[in-house]
């Protein structure tokens, strides 16, 4: 879909299953964002193969695109003139693309049916600090997410934040870098700290998307 931001023209992915063509409820969404700087066109659908999830869960799916060319947290250029990446750190920069994301959300819900309580958000290496960012800061528009292969950081200490249950999904593989030294940590600190948390392991996984395993993402995400 045609998006700007400051300007400068960012397109968004929107996915609609073949379920939601004449329908008339709204419907969960999911939004996807890929690693720190994109792989290709569409990451999200090609590594995550979220279109596929989407008809079998019926669900939109938005794949949003990092606003910038190159990451110098990651320290990586986007591959493709077209691709874009994300910044880990600092705060000011994920509160900056955490507004960014909802720009895109409101767009879309101007535009699709979106069941405003079942917006959720994944994000694959560094798209999954913007998604638990959103989450954590968001809740009221994006009350959940998805990390896979990643930590999540800057955490809401926030009592009554704790308390609304907002779930967090954890996904690795435990030969992932990241797994023991990051990943494992954090989920500890989520689930000691009394968030709803879950983590599941791939044994033998690396730093990669495992498909298979993202439907019962979404699934737990928006279990009651």
């Amino acid at each position: 879909m045609p998006f700007f931001r400051n300007g400068e023209a960012i397109p968004y992915d929107v996915y609609r299953p073949a379920s939601y063509a004449g329908g008339t409820a709204p419907v969960g969404t999911m939004i996807a964002m890929h690693g720190s700087c994109e792989a290709g066109e569409r990451e999200v659908f090609s590594g995550g193969q979220w279109n596929v999830h989407a008809e079998s869960l019926g669900i939109l799916v938005l794949g949003v695109d990092g606003p910038r060319h190159f990451s110098t947290t990651a320290g990586l250029l986007a591959p493709l003139a077209s691709a874009r990446c994300w910044q880990i750190s600092p705060r000011a920069d994920l509160d900056d693309q955490a507004a960014y994301v909802l720009e895109v959300l409101a767009d879309a819900r101007a535009r699709e049916r979106i069941d405003a309580s079942r917006v959720r958000a994944f994000g694959f290496s560094g798209g999954a600090y913007v998604a638990c960012h959103l989450a954590m800061f968001h809740a009221g528009n994006v009350f959940g997410a998805g990390m896979h292969s990643s930590e999540c950081n800057y955490r809401n200490t926030d009592p009554a934040y704790i308390a609304m249950r907002v779930p967090f999904y954890f996904l690795a593989g435990d030969a992932d870098s990241l797994y023991a030294s990051l990943i494992v940590p954090e989920y500890d600190y989520l689930r000691l700290n009394g968030y709803r948390t879950t983590l599941v392991t791939v044994a033998g996984g690396v730093h990669t998307y495992f498909p298979s395993e993202l439907p019962a993402m979404w699934t737990w995400l928006v279990a009651p």
